[in-house]
C-alpha cells in the first residue's frame, strides 16, 4: 500500500484515524514492538493526537464565534441594519426640516427637489399580523386595511416601522414612539429576535419617503423562542 494514500484527505478524518491508531497501540496486551515501534513512539503519537484535537477544537470555536459576529453584524435587524435604518431616519427628518442646503450639506445631504407635492402619511394604521415564531426570528406581515391583497402597501409609503417593546413592562400610552424600531419595506418579513426579550409587544405604522408616519397599530404580544 502506498504510504501516503492510506491517510484520509480531511483533517478531522486524519485526527480520528490517529486517535484510533493510538488507542490500538496503547491497548493492554498489545506489543508495539510487533510493529517495530517503541513505547516512546506510542507516547509521542498520543501527544500529537491530543495537540491536534486541541487545535481542531479551537478552530471550531473560532468559526462559531465568527459566525455569531457575522450574524450580529449582517442579519436582518443586526447592527448594520439598525445603523442603516437610523441613518435613513435621520436623513428623512433632516430633509423634511426647514434646514438650509448648507446645513444639510454638513452631513452629506441635499434638499428635496422644489415643487414636490406634499404627500401625507396614511391616517389609518396597517393591518399588522404575526404569522409565525421560530427560534431566533419572528415572521410578520402587514397590508393596507380594507383590501384583499395580502401585500398591499398604502399610497406614498415605503414600508412600515415596527416598534419593539419589552413585554414584561407595563403598557404605557405612546410607548411605541420611543421604542427601538426597525424599518421593513416588504411583506411578509422576518425579524431577527436574537436580541429581543422573551416577551415583546410589537407595533407597526406606515412611513413615507420623507419620513412622515401614520398612527401605530394595536400592539401584538409575542413569546420569543
Amino acid at each position: 500500500m502506498n504510504s501516503i494514500k492510506f491517510l484520509p484527505k480531511r483533517q478531522i478524518d486524519v485526527l480520528n484515524y490517529g486517535a484510533h491508531v493510538h488507542e490500538t497501540l496503547a491497548a493492554a496486551g498489545f506489543d508495539p514492538a510487533a510493529l517495530s515501534l517503541t513505547p516512546a513512539d506510542v507516547t509521542e503519537l498520543g501527544t500529537l493526537v491530543s495537540d491536534c484535537q486541541t487545535a481542531h477544537d479551537a478552530v471550531n470555536a473560532a468559526k462559531l464565534d465568527l459566525q455569531s459576529k457575522i450574524k450580529n453584524l449582517s442579519a436582518p435587524g443586526g447592527a448594520h441594519a439598525r445603523l442603516t435604518g437610523k441613518l435613513r431616519g435621520i436623513a428623512r427628518s433632516a430633509r423634511s426640516s426647514p434646514a438650509s442646503a448648507g446645513i444639510l450639506a454638513t452631513i452629506g445631504l441635499s434638499p428635496y427637489k422644489a415643487g414636490r407635492t406634499p404627500r401625507t402619511a396614511p391616517a389609518e394604521p396597517p393591518d399588522f399580523t404575526v404569522t409565525g415564531v421560530k427560534p431566533g426570528s419572528v415572521q410578520v406581515s402587514f397590508r393596507m386595511g380594507g383590501t384583499a391583497r395580502p401585500r398591499a402597501r398604502a399610497e406614498h409609503t415605503t414600508g412600515v416601522q415596527i416598534a419593539v417593546m419589552d413585554g414584561a413592562t407595563a403598557r404605557m400610552d405612546n410607548e411605541a414612539d420611543t421604542a427601538w424600531n426597525v424599518f421593513v419595506s416588504h411583506s411578509p418579513a422576518t425579524l431577527d429576535a436574537t436580541q429581543m426579550p422573551r416577551q415583546v409587544r410589537l407595533y407597526a405604522r406606515w412611513i413615507t419617503r420623507r419620513g412622515h408616519t401614520g398612527p401605530w397599530s394595536l400592539p401584538l404580544s409575542v413569546s420569543v423562542i
